[in-house]
C-alpha cells in the first residue's frame, strides 16, 4: 500500500506543504515576531532548522517532479502504442 505511486505522491505533497508551514514558522521565530524567539546565542540552531526545512521542501518537490515525469512518459507510451495500432489497421 505504501509503495503505490499515488500514495507516494500524496505523501510528498502533504510533506512539502507541512515543511512550508514549518519554514514560515521558523522564519517568524528568527525575526522575533512571536512570544518565543531565538536569541543571538541560538543563531546556529535557527540556521540548522531553516536549512532542514528548505532541504525537505526541495526533496519533496523532486519526488513530485519524478512522479510527474514517469506519468508523462507512461501516458506517452500508451498513446504511441494506441496510434501505432490504429495506423496498422
Amino acid at each position: 500500500f505504501w509503495r503505490d505511486p499515488i500514495v507516494q505522491l500524496i505523501y510528498s505533497c502533504l510533506s512539502a506543504l507541512l515543511f512550508s508551514v514549518y519554514l514560515v514558522f521558523d522564519t517568524q521565530l528568527v525575526l522575533g515576531r512571536f512570544e518565543h524567539q531565538y536569541s543571538l546565542d541560538d543563531a546556529y540552531l535557527a540556521a540548522i532548522q531553516l536549512y532542514i526545512d528548505i532541504m525537505e521542501i526541495f526533496l519533496n518537490i523532486l519526488r513530485i517532479l519524478n512522479y510527474v515525469e514517469h506519468w508523462i512518459s507512461w501516458n506517452t507510451d500508451i498513446l504511441y502504442l494506441y496510434h501505432k495500432d490504429i495506423i496498422k489497421s
